[in-house]
C-alpha cells in the first residue's frame, strides 16, 4: 500500500462559505502527490453538507469543538505523508506552491521546514491586496532572526513530519500565537527556509482570529507568556515576544479610543507602557516605574480633552 508525500491539513470551523474555495485550489495544485484532512472543530453550520460531494477526495474527520490547535494536532496525528502542509479553510494556494516547496527539499536536503510570502487583502481582484512580506528575499530563516520578525504565515507551510517528533505539536494552550510559537521551537533545532515569490493568498475578513479586540488581547498575553517561557533559553526571543506585546496594546488602545471606549483604552495603553518599561533594562528602576505610573494620567487627561 502506497502513501501520500504530502498530507494537507485543513482545520474549520463554520467556514461552509469559504471551504470549497480552498480545496479547489489545493484540487489545483500541479503537484498532485497528496492526501487532504480536514478537520472539523465541532461546526455548527452546513460545513459536513458542503463537504459531501468530496469525500472520495477528502479524509473528513470531526471532533468536539476544541480549537485551531487541537484540530490541527489532530490532522498531524491522522497524517500518512512526509511531509504536512497546513491550509487555513478561508485561505488559498496558488497553483504551484506545492511544487516549488518540494523542489526546495531536493535542493536543500538537510531543511526541514520551507515557508514562502503570500498576498493579503479582502479577495484576489482587491486593489487593497497586497504582499504579506515586501522585503524579504529567499533565505534561511535562523533562530535568531525570529528576535527581529515571524515570516511564517501557516497557510504557507511545507514541514518534514519527523520534525514534530522534536519540536512538539501546537500548544493547544494559547488562542492565538500558537504558530508563531511553534515555529520558534522548530527553527531551534531545524533548518528552515523561506521563499520570496507568492504562492498563497490570505483573505482578510471579519472573522479573522485577530478580528475583534478581545481576542486581540488574548494574543497580546499570549505573548507575554511566550516571553517568560523563553527567558531561559533565548533572551533576545523572550524580548521580541514582549515588543510584540507592546505593539499589540498600544495598536489595540488606539482603536479602542476610536471606538469611545476610554476604559479599556487606558488600561491596554498601560499594559503597553508596562511591557516597555520590563524592555528598558537599563533605565533605573525608580525612572521606569514613574513612567508606568503617572504617564497613563497623562494619556486619560488628553483622552478627556480630546472626545470624538
Amino acid at each position: 500500500m502506497s502513501f501520500p508525500c504530502v498530507s494537507i491539513v485543513m482545520p474549520t470551523y463554520n467556514r461552509a462559505h469559504l471551504i470549497v474555495e480552498s480545496l479547489e485550489s489545493v484540487f489545483a495544485q500541479s503537484y498532485q502527490d497528496y492526501e487532504v484532512i480536514v478537520v472539523d472543530d465541532g461546526s455548527t453550520d452546513n460545513t459536513e453538507e458542503v463537504l459531501a460531494p468530496y469525500l472520495d477526495r477528502i479524509r473528513y474527520i470531526k471532533q468536539e469543538n476544541a480549537g485551531v490547535s487541537a484540530a490541527r494536532n489532530h490532522g498531524i496525528f491522522e497524517a500518512k505523508g512526509e511531509y504536512i502542509a497546513f491550509l487555513d479553510s478561508d485561505d488559498l494556494w496558488f497553483p504551484e506552491k506545492l511544487e516549488k516547496q518540494m523542489k526546495v527539499f531536493q535542493d536543500y536536503p538537510t531543511c526541514a521546514f520551507v515557508c514562502c510570502n503570500a498576498m493579503r487583502g479582502p479577495s484576489l481582484s482587491d486593489p487593497a491586496t497586497k504582499l504579506q512580506f515586501a522585503s524579504r528575499p529567499d533565505s534561511v530563516l535562523d533562530f535568531d532572526l525570529f528576535a527581529t520578525a515571524n515570516y511564517v504565515g501557516t497557510p504557507t507551510v511545507l514541514v518534514k513530519k519527523h520534525v514534530f517528533y522534536r519540536a512538539g505539536l501546537f500548544d493547544t494552550s494559547f488562542r492565538v500565537g500558537e504558530d508563531f510559537d511553534l515555529w520558534v521551537r522548530i527553527a531551534r533545532h531545524f533548518e528552515c527556509r523561506y521563499l520570496a515569490e507568492p504562492l498563497g493568498f490570505f483573505r482578510d475578513h471579519e472573522d479573522n482570529t485577530m478580528g475583534n479586540h478581545l481576542k486581540r488581547i488574548d494574543g497580546a498575553r499570549v505573548r507575554e507568556l511566550q516571553s517568560v517561557r523563553w527567558k531561559r533559553h533565548s533572551p533576545e526571543i523572550s524580548k521580541q515576544y514582549l515588543r510584540y506585546a507592546s505593539q499589540m496594546y498600544a495598536g489595540l488602545a488606539y482603536h479602542l479610543r476610536k471606538q469611545g471606549l476610554r476604559k479599556e483604552t487606558l488600561q491596554n495603553y498601560k499594559n503597553a507602557i508596562r511591557c516597555c518599561c520590563v524592555l528598558s533594562e537599563k533605565l533605573p528602576l525608580a525612572i521606569r516605574y514613574l513612567i508606568y505610573r503617572f504617564f497613563p494620567l497623562v494619556f486619560r487627561e488628553y483622552n478627556s480633552r480630546n472626545k470624538d
